[in-house]
């Protein structure tokens, strides 16, 4: 094989692989358009995404990822609302969902909780 041709099968391979690694790191974004994520909520994997960012928090205890906002959720989602200065609610808007989304160590294609929990964008 030729310099030539082994450099072409180089960059080839080089641009795959580069193509490849962009599509597994794309941040994926939310719909800032769902629906807010509380009480009585049918979204399951919403709620569960909201049950796996307070427990990543760490500042209420461990939940049950079960998919049910109950009334552990609820007080957890307002201790977390309490503790980031945000409105405390108990219900997962957008802007809560933003700062779960935006903790250290979250992330929203985990279980694809970027479209099942409401952001900012």
């Amino acid at each position: 094989m030729s310099f030539k041709r082994a450099g072409l099968k180089a960059a080839v391979v080089g641009a795959t692989l580069a193509i490849s690694l962009g599509a597994m790191t794309s941040t994926a974004f939310a719909d800032p358009n769902l629906a807010s994520v509380g009480p009585n909520s049918s979204n399951t994997r919403g709620v569960m995404c909201v049950q796996d960012a307070v427990n990543l928090w760490g500042g209420y205890g461990h939940l049950d990822v079960d998919g049910v906002f109950g009334q552990k959720t609820y007080n957890a989602v307002m201790a977390y609302q309490s503790a980031h200065n945000l409105s405390s609610d108990g219900i997962v808007g957008q802007y809560t969902g933003s700062s779960m989304w935006n903790q250290p160590g979250f992330s929203m294609n985990e279980g694809n909780c970027w479209s099942y929990m409401p952001t900012l964008s």
